[in-house]
């Protein structure tokens, strides 16, 4: 659907962008929409490719219309990856909250985190606990560590920063000690973690 709406995109700005292929746009775009109301997606994305291959060949004439249209079409793909994840719950699925680390940078002296998740983090209800594997187990980042794991307590750094998030607090790179595995699992509004059977930890001693 997304990469539909690009290409849409794409066809309709190219009347400014191309003037050679604006009489095409509007029968191209005709088509396109009457295929994927039919369904036919196959041939659909054919024609997509078709059209674009064709296109490639036609000359610019003003560059600067180009690269604002490809700023603008970045500026889309941002507000859609933003919304998407604005319109996620933050309440757990059927198979409970999951949460995975999908990239980690440096970020000057610390780290910044990926995120990908299938809810919307809130410190004040369900959202991230963050912290050093070698240092502590699933069991003790949570607050009822000893109550109900029976493990002295440990330390985390809670937050709700999602996609990204740089490492702060207890999940510092300066309070790591000799600690080289980040790990990342979901807590409920209480601070205790939901599941500990699920969790993700990386290894990151090649960005320290």
């Amino acid at each position: 659907m997304v990469s539909r709406w690009i290409t849409l995109f794409w066809l309709y700005s190219s009347e400014n962008v191309c003037p050679e292929i604006a009489p095409t746009r509007a029968s191209y775009i005709s088509r396109i929409i009457y295929r994927a109301e039919a369904g036919q997606e196959k041939e659909e994305k054919n024609q997509m490719s078709t059209f674009l291959n064709a296109t490639d060949k036609v000359p610019v004439k003003n560059g600067l219309r180009v690269w604002t249209a490809i700023l603008i079409l970045a500026l889309t793909l941002a507000w859609v990856t933003t919304a998407t994840a604005a319109s996620m719950p933050n309440a757990c699925s059927v198979d409970g909250c999951d949460v995975k680390i999908v990239g980690v940078t440096k970020a000057g002296g610390e780290l910044e985190i990926t995120f990908e998740s299938n809810f919307m983090p809130d410190v004040s209800k369900n959202h991230f606990h963050v912290w050093w594997g070698e240092n502590f187990t699933v069991e003790q980042v949570s607050r009822n560590a000893q109550t109900v794991h029976g493990v002295e307590q440990g330390r985390w750094h809670r937050h709700a920063d999602y996609p990204s998030y740089v490492t702060q607090g207890a999940a510092s790179t300066s309070v790591r000690g000799q600690a080289t595995t980040i790990c990342v699992s979901a807590a409920d509004r209480n601070h205790n973690i939901l599941d500990v059977k699920v969790y993700d930890c990386v290894d990151v001693s090649d960005k320290l």
